[in-house]
């Protein structure tokens, strides 16, 4: 399980993001409380990925997020096109399934299998 990446820097960026996105939206709802937002929110999303902070940033709308719905927008993952809420691991890494050499064999014995079923049928 991966551990969280969520720090006060990474929160710092995330309120840069939103300022960027909401504008004057963004800098009213935190003026005056800047740091305590930044402690409440790193508390709040402390034990996030990276990957979940991109679901959650991909589900933004018209309007900033408090932290606990940012929280939920991060967590609320819509399944994928194999019906699974989460990406299993075997597609997160860049590892080759098959080398060439390997499927190579497997489809030469395939093929001999093939041929000697062939060759007793007739």
């Amino acid at each position: 399980m991966k551990t969280g990446v969520v720090n006060e820097l990474w929160i710092a960026a995330l309120f840069k993001k939103f300022q960027a996105l909401y504008g004057y939206k963004w800098s009213k709802a935190i003026e005056g409380i800047e740091q305590e937002a930044v402690t409440v929110w790193t508390e709040k999303l402390s034990g996030l990925t990276g990957e979940q902070i991109t679901i959650g940033l991909d589900k933004l709308d018209d309007w900033p997020p408090s932290a606990p719905e940012f929280l939920k927008l991060c967590l609320n993952r819509q399944k994928n096109e194999h019906g699974l809420n989460y990406t299993p691991e075997i597609y997160r890494a860049n590892v080759p399934i098959f080398t060439a050499k390997k499927f190579r064999q497997d489809f030469l014995e395939d093929k001999k299998a093939a041929d000697k079923r062939l060759t007793n049928d007739q």
